[in-house]
């Protein structure tokens, strides 16, 4: 990636912090009501305060006003560029987590992230994305037999 930034957000709740004042100016309580409702816990002051201000002394963000005595932050171009980059290296690690949670149908090769049919025939244990592929799966084997697959969830 070819990138002018060399500034370099680690962690959740500063990518968090990106990605909420990506969606508009906002002010530090808002940022942390929204992680909150994001991941269920609350990021403290200390956690958010100092990234703000770093931003906004490296150029990525800007005091838009005060209002009630609260700074409210809004992104420069620079900052919409971080937040950008900062987006496309985390949809890699996304994809990646998500890959690997994947089954794949023994009948069609459809990807099954969640739910499906899985059965055992010999002992070992396959998976269909539904039971539809189980039976043509069993028919194309000659595999004369009453099903009797587990269904996990999500099956369609």
């Amino acid at each position: 990636m070819n990138s002018e930034s060399t500034f370099k957000p680690r962690g959740l709740v500063r990518t968090l912090i990106l990605l909420v004042l990506h969606k508009g100016p906002t002010h530090g309580y808002q940022i942390m009501d929204e992680i909150e409702r994001l991941t269920g816990h609350r990021p403290s002051a200390g956690e958010i305060y100092p990234f703000l201000k770093r931003l906004v002394e490296e150029g990525y963000l800007q005091v838009a006003e005060e209002c009630k005595r609260r700074k409210v932050y809004k992104l420069t171009d620079k900052g919409v560029k971080l937040v950008e980059e900062t987006v496309d290296r985390m949809a890699s690690v996304v994809e990646a987590i998500v890959e690997s949670k994947l089954d794949v149908c023994a009948n069609c090769g459809v990807k099954i992230y969640k739910g499906g049919v899985e059965i055992t025939i010999e002992g070992k244990k396959l998976r269909f994305c539904c039971k539809h592929c189980a039976a043509n799966f069993l028919a194309k084997k000659g595999i004369k037999t009453k099903l009797r697959a587990k269904t996990l969830k999500n099956d369609h």
